[in-house]
């Protein structure tokens, strides 16, 4: 190696098995899981990675060295990197579980390289104890660290938001509802509310919000700007500790679950559409808000979207879920395909009925990919809020003056 180079190097034991360290580092879905935020991969030789950072951080480069379940190789070209480095995985066998060895070289000795050294060397020590972590226990230990502001969901505000709010132009993030009991309902926060400001700094993408609260353990206070009803108010938030949820790890079992929840919550919205006329299905409560079918297509986008994730997941192929069941255009294609609220309350039953299936029809390994299967579990047993959120949407619109 040229002497005016220079290299790092790491070992980590791990309880686990080869073939899910080679492919912790070889997948779109499992290098999000541990290393970064997002991740696009061509896992063979001359193929391209991508790898993205909620903080901005990003870096690219291409695979020199692949043998499944021994050996990795790649380039890296790390944002403002001064020039471009290497990085070789090797993945030893042991009596108990595995060791993997990392070696990031070609790194540069001036001072033009001191901090990108130190960076990078921090991000791989914090990054491979969260490899570790992912694959004995199934855990993203950055998420188990972060707390939580008790909230469903946020989208940034477009111009139609801003109007429908009388706010003064398009700024800061719509709340999509609040979980009982925690952070953002204590503060004061519910459905509707325009975040302004989150402990001093202005709000304009989730990502915003997400690199704050990363920042902060449960316990923490920060102060809140939000509008409500035009009018603009300040409150303090404390975050909460983040849910815990016992998924069932028999895919099965976890069927079963979510099939159950699905069944109450269905119920609910069964017997709260009963009596409910077409008419009044199709009012609007006001300017820019859905109507009660364009309510419940939105939740057969959401499956859909779902079915797609899922699918992602099985093929290794997620790095990063993202709903697209807002546009109104969708929601009306919906609509227009079933007319009635019998029609999409059945088509709705149908999709989550596919959900379920879908759980019962993963493959036989998946249940080795333990961070991913995880997360399929917390995301379906965590979206019984989401429909709750709607509920209350429904209730609102159902006990409005309308026709």
């Amino acid at each position: 190696m040229p002497g005016n180079l220079e290299f790092l190097k790491y070992k980590q034991n791990i309880n686990s098995n080869a073939a899910e360290a080679y492919r912790a580092f070889t997948t779109s879905t499992a290098l999000s899981e541990w290393l970064c935020d997002q991740a696009f991969v061509q896992s063979e030789p001359g193929g391209s990675l991508f790898l993205w950072w909620q903080n901005k951080y990003c870096a690219f480069g291409q695979f020199t060295e692949l043998e499944p379940e021994k050996k990795i190789g790649f380039t890296w070209q790390g944002k403002d990197d001064p020039s471009s480095s290497r990085v070789q995985v090797v993945i030893k066998q042991k009596e108990e579980g595995i060791q993997v060895n990392l070696i990031h070289s070609e790194l540069g000795t001036g001072k033009n390289w001191k901090k990108t050294r130190n960076q990078i060397d921090n991000g791989w020590q914090t990054a491979l104890g969260n490899l570790k972590s992912m694959l004995e226990e199934g855990q993203d230990a950055r998420l188990a660290r972060r707390p939580m502001m008790g909230i469903t969901g946020v989208e940034p505000v477009s111009d139609e938001i801003a109007q429908k709010h009388n706010l003064p132009k398009a700024k800061g993030l719509l709340l999509f509802g609040v979980i009982d009991g925690m952070g953002a309902q204590n503060a004061g926060l519910h459905a509707g509310d325009i975040l302004l400001k989150f402990d001093g700094k202005k709000l304009s993408r989730d990502q915003d919000l997400y690199q704050i609260i990363e920042k902060h353990k449960a316990g923490d206070t920060v102060k809140v700007s939000f509008y409500r009803d035009g009018q603009k108010h300040n409150t303090e938030l404390t975050f909460s500790e983040r849910l815990h949820y016992d998924i069932p790890q028999n895919p099965t079992d976890l069927a079963v679950q979510v099939e159950a929840m699905y069944k109450s919550l269905l119920a609910e919205y069964e017997l709260l559409l009963k009596g409910v006329s077409e008419e009044k299905a199709c009012a609007f409560p006001a300017e820019g808000e859905w109507n009660i079918k364009q309510v419940l297509a939105h939740l057969i986008i959401a499956e859909k979207d779902t079915h797609y994730w899922i699918s992602a997941l099985m093929e290794d192929q997620d790095s990063y879920f993202e709903f697209h069941a807002n546009k109104t255009e969708r929601l009306n294609a919906v609509v227009s395909v079933c007319p009635t609220v019998n029609a999409l309350i059945k088509d709705l039953k149908r999709n989550t009925t596919e959900t379920v299936a879908l759980i019962n029809h993963l493959p036989e390994n998946f249940i080795t990919h333990k961070r991913s299967y995880n997360r399929l579990g917390e995301f379906l047993l965590s979206s019984t809020f989401h429909y709750q959120d709607h509920i209350a949407q429904i209730k609102n619109i159902t006990e409005n003056n309308l026709p």
